[in-house]
């Protein structure tokens, strides 16, 4: 390894402690959403049994149900555990495995940067607008967008970051082979 690489590598791994640990906030606050969404649930539950109603539990635990989708899919990329199809990766050489590596990850980024920016209009149009959802409680809509917006800027990120790594270093960082729909 020449010098310049061994610069490139170790400041690319200084800048990954950070986004390791924005991944992995992104992981436990999808997680927390999940807990409480099970919780409102079986609260609801028993809420009937007793007799007694928790209002806009179905919606609630629709929300939270999103944001933690949303919030893990950085850290499950970073994972590699998001399905690719890698048919064609596999009949590939090495050259034009990692073409195609590029432009799968310029494509994404690309397509997840223009959702971000469009999932953050929207958050501040409902912001702006004070839009409510319909339930009992009337919970606002910017709650929730906001952490589909945050969800989808973290993916953003880490295909920049993969990308970076895919030139700068050639190789995606520290990401695994992921589930593979391609093997036989």
């Amino acid at each position: 390894m020449s010098r310049t690489e061994g610069q490139a590598q170790s400041s690319s791994l200084a800048l990954l402690r950070p986004l390791r640990r924005l991944y992995a906030v992104g992981a436990v606050l999808s997680a927390v959403c999940l807990v409480t969404a099970g919780f409102l649930v079986v609260l609801q539950i028993v809420g009937r049994l007793a007799g007694f109603l928790v209002p806009s539990v179905p919606e609630l635990a629709g929300f939270l149900l999103g944001a933690t989708i949303f919030l893990a899919l950085a850290d499950t990329q970073r994972l590699g555990e998001h399905i690719r199809v890698t048919v064609l990766f596999e009949r590939a050489g090495t050259r034009l495995t990692k073409v195609l590596e590029i432009v799968y990850r310029l494509v994404g980024l690309v397509l997840l940067g223009m959702l971000a920016w469009y999932m953050l209009q929207l958050t501040l149009e409902s912001w702006e607008f004070n839009d409510r959802s319909a339930g009992m409680i009337g919970i606002p809509y910017w709650i929730p967008q906001s952490a589909m917006t945050f969800g989808v800027a973290m993916l953003c990120v880490r295909f920049l970051d993969e990308l970076l790594h895919l030139l700068l270093l050639g190789h995606s960082g520290e990401q695994s082979a992921g589930t593979d729909l391609g093997a036989s």
